[in-house]
């Protein structure tokens, strides 16, 4: 494979107008066309070059461009390009890792298992930016990282109650429970069954809005008082003087 290198100047120069749809202004991509040009195998060491050449302040907006470039001309290379620049770059394996996953999310165990086996130190963060962009593969993501790099277990759990702060409770649980095996699989497999068997919320707020429902009370039957309606038993009768029942005659 010839040694292949794009350069800034190039990009600026590829760069096209941004094209307008009525008011809204679409963002055309300035590393489409230059990357288009390499052939697969040249792919991901092209776009880490443009990476690692990108000045400080403008090195996560490039990741993302060059990344997403990098989908659209060949989306079966992302998990390459996305290993080439967390190697290149470890500390934007994360942003490149959810970059590729948020253009092609079927792919996420596979650009998880490229950015983690070439950035293992940054297994935690980069466990942490797929699970906010892809939530439901987040046992899988966890077990790739910990497979890779299995010094960083504590990280990418504390990474998975981060992005997910619905088991945040249940994870604590299981780290108690499991005292001989804490192992991220582990762990999280013992913490989505204590998530499974807690009521949902819904189910609470039900119980606690639903009135309760009395049956009738069943009480004695009522007992008339003796004698007959309109009559009126002289002996129980108290006569008060004039003024009231305690009015003192002047």
């Amino acid at each position: 494979m010839k040694n292949f290198r794009i350069t800034l100047s190039l990009v600026v120069m590829a760069f096209a107008p941004a094209v307008f749809a009525g008011e809204t202004v679409e963002k055309v991509n300035p590393y489409l066309a230059p990357l288009a040009q390499l052939k697969a195998p040249e792919l991901p060491a092209g776009c880490a070059s443009l990476v690692s050449q990108a000045g400080k302040e403008q090195r996560e907006t490039v990741t993302v461009d060059v990344i997403s470039a990098g989908a659209r001309v060949n989306s079966s290379a992302l998990s390459a390009i996305v290993g080439a620049v967390a190697k290149a770059q470890p500390d934007l394996a994360a942003l490149a890792a959810a970059t590729a996953v948020g253009q092609q999310p079927k792919q996420t165990s596979q650009i998880v298992r490229a950015a983690v086996g070439a950035a293992p130190e940054q297994a935690g963060a980069i466990v942490y930016a797929v699970c906010m962009r892809n939530p439901g593969s987040y046992r899988s993501v966890a077990a790739i990282a910990a497979e890779l790099a299995p010094r960083e277990g504590k990280a990418i759990l504390e990474s998975v109650s981060a992005a997910l702060p619905g088991q945040r409770a249940y994870i604590a649980q299981a780290q108690a429970r499991l005292a001989a095996d804490r192992s991220v699989v582990a762990v999280l497999n013992e913490a989505s069954q204590l998530s499974a068997q807690a009521p949902s919320t819904s189910d609470t707020l039900a119980s606690a809005s639903t009135p309760t429902v009395r049956g009738p009370s069943i009480t004695p039957p009522f007992t008339p008082i003796g004698g007959t309606p309109g009559s009126t038993d002289p002996s129980s009768t108290i006569n008060y003087p004039p003024g009231g029942r305690d009015y003192s005659a002047p």
